[in-house]
C-alpha cells in the first residue's frame, strides 16, 4: 500500500441497524498513531453509513453556468465505539473497532442525556461531542461557500435601453433602467445546503411546551416534545417557484443553534444602514477603460426581508445577528440609475458594464 493512501484505507466488515437511528459498523482505521487511526475509522464509518451530500454552488451569467463548486458533507456523527484490536504493521497503526454512527441532517438530535452520561466514559463522551461539533463546523463551511457569492451570483441583473435626458437647467443625464431578480441556480444551491445543515422538521413537534403543560401531559411526554421541538418560528424561510412546478413553495428551515443563523446573516445582511445592495455602473470606452463609475444603493426589502424574533428576551447587542431572513424568490426590483454626464465625454463611451456588490463603498 502506498504511503500517500494507506492512512485512508478501511475494511467494511458489517453494517447493522440499531433502533432505526444508529448503525454499528466494524471498520479498520489506519494512521501513524492510535488517535489518528481512530479518527480515520470514525470518518470512514460516517462516510459508509451516511454517505456524502454533494452541494453545488454555481456562478451564473444570465442562464449560463460559468463555474461549479462542489463540496461534500457527511451528515452523521459517532455516538459510541468499541475498540476490538490494535496492532502495528511497519510504521502504521491499525485499529479494528465497532463504531455506532447516528444519522441526522446536522448531527445534533441525539443529545446526551443523564442515562447516556452514566453509561459512557469521559473519553467516549468527549469523542461524541467532538464529532457533533466537527459536523456542524463542516456544515457551516459549506454554507459559507454558497453564501460567499452573495450578491454577485445570487441575482440576475438585466438593463434596459440607455437614454440621454436633458434637465430643466439643461443638465445632461444618462438614465439606465435595471431589473434585479433572484438567480434560480443560486437559490437551488442554497436550498440544497440548508436542507443539509438544518433540523429535520418532519421529526419535530410544533406543540409548545407550555401548551403541553396546560393539557396536563406527563413529564415523559413533555420531555419528548422538548427533545423534538423545532421552535414556534422558522429561522429562515424561502418562498420560491420551481421551474418545473406551477405552485409556489414555502420552505422553512430550523437550525440547531444560533451559530448557523449568524453565518447566514453575516453574509446576507448589509454591514451598515438600511438593507440594500450596491449596483455599480461603469461607463467604458472601446479599449475597456472606465470613463466614469457610479454606485447606487438598491433597497432589497422586496427580495430579502427580515423578521424580528419573538423571544421574550432579546440580546440587543446581537439584535441584527438573530433576525430571521426570508427570501422572496418570486419578486424583483426595478428602477433607473441616473448618471450626471455633464463632465463626461459621451463620445468616448462605448458600453455600460453593471454588477452588484454588498454595499457601495
Amino acid at each position: 500500500m502506498k504511503a500517500c493512501s494507506r492512512y485512508l484505507a478501511l475494511t467494511l466488515i458489517l453494517v447493522s441497524t440499531w433502533a432505526n437511528s444508529a448503525s454499528w459498523v466494524s471498520v479498520e482505521g489506519h494512521g501513524r498513531t492510535v488517535e489518528e487511526a481512530k479518527q480515520n475509522g470514525f470518518r470512514s464509518a460516517i462516510r459508509d453509513v451516511v454517505g456524502q451530500l454533494i452541494v453545488s454552488d454555481t456562478e451564473v451569467s444570465g442562464d449560463i453556468i460559468t463555474k461549479d463548486f462542489i463540496g461534500d458533507y457527511s451528515a452523521g456523527y459517532v455516538s459510541d465505539y468499541e475498540i476490538q484490536q490494535t496492532h502495528y504493521e511497519n510504521d502504521e497503526v491499525i485499529v479494528v473497532m465497532n463504531v455506532s454512527v447516528a444519522s441526522s441532517k446536522i448531527a445534533d438530535r441525539m443529545r446526551t442525556n443523564s442515562n447516556h452520561r452514566t453509561t459512557l466514559s469521559g473519553d467516549k463522551l468527549q469523542e461524541k461531542i467532538d464529532s457533533i461539533l466537527e459536523q456542524r463546523t463542516k456544515g457551516d463551511r459549506i454554507l459559507s461557500n454558497v453564501l460567499a457569492s452573495y450578491p454577485h451570483n445570487a441575482y440576475i441583473l438585466n438593463s434596459g435601453a440607455t437614454e440621454a435626458v436633458i434637465g430643466r437647467r439643461r443638465q445632461v443625464y444618462i438614465d439606465i433602467p435595471y431589473d434585479i431578480r433572484w438567480s434560480k441556480s443560486w437559490i437551488d444551491a442554497l436550498i440544497e445546503t440548508l436542507d443539509a445543515v438544518s433540523l429535520d422538521s418532519k421529526s419535530c413537534s410544533n406543540l409548545p411546551i407550555k401548551k403541553a403543560e396546560q393539557l396536563g401531559l406527563t413529564l415523559s411526554v413533555i420531555k419528548f416534545f422538548q427533545e423534538k421541538s423545532c421552535g414556534n418560528e422558522a429561522d429562515m424561510t424561502i418562498v420560491y417557484k420551481n421551474t418545473n412546478k406551477w405552485m409556489i413553495k414555502k420552505s422553512n428551515f430550523y437550525f440547531p443553534d444560533l451559530a448557523t443563523l449568524d453565518t447566514i446573516n453575516n453574509e446576507l445582511r448589509t454591514p451598515m444602514g438600511q438593507q440594500h445592495i450596491g449596483l455599480v455602473v461603469d461607463l467604458k470606452d472601446a479599449g475597456g477603460s472606465t470613463v466614469d463609475s457610479v454606485c447606487a444603493r438598491i433597497p432589497t426589502e422586496p427580495l430579502l426581508d427580515y423578521a424580528v424574533p419573538k423571544n421574550e428576551v432579546i440580546n440587543w447587542s446581537h439584535y441584527s445577528q438573530h433576525l430571521r431572513p426570508k427570501i422572496n424568490g418570486q419578486t424583483s426590483v426595478t428602477g433607473t440609475v441616473r448618471i450626471d454626464a455633464r463632465n463626461i465625454n459621451l463620445a468616448s463611451v462605448d458600453r455600460v458594464d453593471m454588477h452588484l456588490e454588498k454595499t457601495c463603498n
